[in-house]
């Protein structure tokens, strides 16, 4: 298992169960982890998706990950799992995008110094 999959799917343990996810890859080993769900609360629009969330995964963090000890991974994850939390706690998935638009995009950044 890579390090970007430990890290996407430690997010994705957070998210509602039947949210979406893409990457996009960002150049220099940087990626932006996009995540979103039908929100189900509009008969109009059955497949109306929540806010996009993009999470930006920096180099930095895909590099540092396997130097540091199984002990310290871990809690590194930890730390990641609460404040995805946080901010998932403080996100409001509704928009008001009318039909045939992109949803809107809520930008997240991991701060590394906060993981490690």
């Amino acid at each position: 298992m890579t390090i970007s999959t430990i890290i996407v799917d430690e997010i994705m343990k957070s998210m509602p169960q039947d949210a979406e996810k893409y990457l996009i890859q960002n150049g220099f080993g940087s990626f932006t982890l996009c995540i979103h769900w039908k929100l189900n609360n509009d008969l109009q629009r059955p497949n109306k998706h929540s806010k996009t969330i993009a999470i930006f995964i920096p180099q930095e963090l895909i590099e540092d990950f396997p130097s540091y000890s199984e002990a310290i991974q871990q809690s590194a994850l930890s730390r990641l799992r609460t404040y995805i939390a946080a901010h998932l706690n403080n996100f409001n998935p509704e928009h008001d995008t009318p039909k045939g638009f992109l949803e809107p995009v809520e930008k997240w950044n991991i701060p590394i110094e906060q993981l490690f």
